[in-house]
């Protein structure tokens, strides 16, 4: 977060104007209208965001950037092929 903070500082970036309203039911077009993203929606998707990022290469350096994203990588192929609670109690009396 600091490198984030500096990074701001030192090329004078803008942060957008508060919205004052409840954005967890803005549409798509309402949240294009005030420049709003969305998170990833899973680790999978976390992971794909990471690794085009040059900030954070830059941040972390190359090798640990390289290795946290192989070790999140492999933590979401886990994750994948896992069997959830949810799973379990939803289909096991089919």
């Amino acid at each position: 977060m600091l490198a984030a903070g500096l990074k701001g500082i030192n090329e004078k970036i803008q942060p957008p104007k508060p919205v004052e309203e409840d954005v967890y039911e803005f549409d798509n077009g309402k949240l294009a209208e005030f420049y709003i993203r969305t998170l990833p929606a899973d680790l999978g998707e976390a992971v794909e965001e990471l690794e085009k990022s040059k900030f954070m290469k830059e941040t972390l350096g190359e090798h640990a950037f390289n290795k946290y994203v192989g070790i999140k990588k492999t933590e979401w192929v886990e994750y994948e092929r896992s069997v959830t609670d949810w799973e379990l109690k939803k289909y096991r009396n089919l």
